[in-house]
Protein backbone atom coordinates (compact mmCIF):
# COMPACT_ATOMS: atom_id res chain seq x y z
CA UNK A 1 0.00 0.00 0.00
CA UNK A 2 1.15 3.89 -0.59
CA UNK A 3 1.86 5.95 1.95
CA UNK A 4 -1.10 8.66 1.55
CA UNK A 5 0.20 11.58 -0.16
CA UNK A 6 -0.33 14.10 2.89
CA UNK A 7 3.25 12.58 4.63
CA UNK A 8 5.29 14.31 1.77
CA UNK A 9 3.45 17.42 2.78
CA UNK A 10 5.37 19.93 5.13
CA UNK A 11 2.56 20.73 7.01
CA UNK A 12 2.04 16.79 7.99
CA UNK A 13 2.40 16.07 11.77
CA UNK A 14 3.56 12.70 11.22
CA UNK A 15 2.81 11.72 15.14
CA UNK A 16 -0.25 12.79 15.46
CA UNK A 17 -1.35 11.98 11.64
CA UNK A 18 -3.26 15.57 11.19
CA UNK A 19 -1.92 18.43 10.00
CA UNK A 20 -2.14 22.35 9.95
CA UNK A 21 -5.14 22.38 8.40
CA UNK A 22 -6.84 19.66 10.03
CA UNK A 23 -5.30 19.66 13.35
CA UNK A 24 -7.79 17.14 14.93
CA UNK A 25 -8.61 14.57 12.06
CA UNK A 26 -7.51 14.97 8.15
CA UNK A 27 -10.80 13.75 6.05
CA UNK A 28 -10.43 10.04 5.38
CA UNK A 29 -11.44 11.31 1.68
CA UNK A 30 -8.11 12.58 1.57
CA UNK A 31 -5.92 10.93 3.81
CA UNK A 32 -6.86 7.58 2.78
CA UNK A 33 -8.46 8.19 -0.77
CA UNK A 34 -5.82 10.73 -1.95
CA UNK A 35 -8.00 13.46 -3.31
CA UNK A 36 -5.93 16.34 -3.53
CA UNK A 37 -5.94 19.81 -0.91
CA UNK A 38 -4.71 21.92 -3.80
CA UNK A 39 -6.87 24.59 -2.34
CA UNK A 40 -8.74 25.60 0.89
CA UNK A 41 -11.61 23.42 1.13
CA UNK A 42 -14.93 24.19 3.63
CA UNK A 43 -13.63 23.15 7.25
CA UNK A 44 -10.02 23.14 7.31
CA UNK A 45 -8.21 25.39 9.66
CA UNK A 46 -6.13 28.52 7.82
CA UNK A 47 -5.07 28.80 4.13
CA UNK A 48 -2.55 25.74 4.45
CA UNK A 49 -2.82 23.62 1.98
CA UNK A 50 -0.79 20.89 0.18
CA UNK A 51 2.99 21.54 -0.51
CA UNK A 52 5.26 18.85 -0.76
CA UNK A 53 8.48 19.01 1.25
CA UNK A 54 10.76 18.31 -1.22
CA UNK A 55 9.83 21.65 -2.78
CA UNK A 56 10.43 23.15 0.59
CA UNK A 57 13.74 21.68 0.77
CA UNK A 58 14.46 23.21 -2.77
CA UNK A 59 13.27 26.50 -2.25
CA UNK A 60 15.24 26.48 1.29
CA UNK A 61 18.80 25.31 -0.13
CA UNK A 62 18.21 27.57 -2.62
CA UNK A 63 17.84 30.95 -0.55
CA UNK A 64 20.46 30.16 1.74
CA UNK A 65 23.33 29.46 -1.53
CA UNK A 66 21.66 33.07 -2.33
CA UNK A 67 22.42 34.15 0.92
CA UNK A 68 25.65 33.16 1.26
CA UNK A 69 26.36 34.42 -2.36
CA UNK A 70 25.41 38.03 -1.20
CA UNK A 71 27.29 38.03 1.84
CA UNK A 72 30.77 36.61 0.32
CA UNK A 73 33.13 40.05 1.88
CA UNK A 74 33.87 42.06 -1.23
CA UNK A 75 37.69 42.50 0.84
CA UNK A 76 40.12 40.18 2.03
CA UNK A 77 39.88 38.95 5.45
CA UNK A 78 41.11 40.30 8.05
CA UNK A 79 44.79 39.50 8.57
CA UNK A 80 45.19 38.63 4.67
CA UNK A 81 48.81 40.60 4.20
CA UNK A 82 49.72 42.04 1.15
CA UNK A 83 52.87 42.06 -1.03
Amino acid sequence: MKAPRCCDCMHFNNLMKTCNAFPDKIPDVIFFKGAKHNQIIKGQKGSFVYFPKKELERLEKAAKEEVERDLKPEFPPYGTKFK
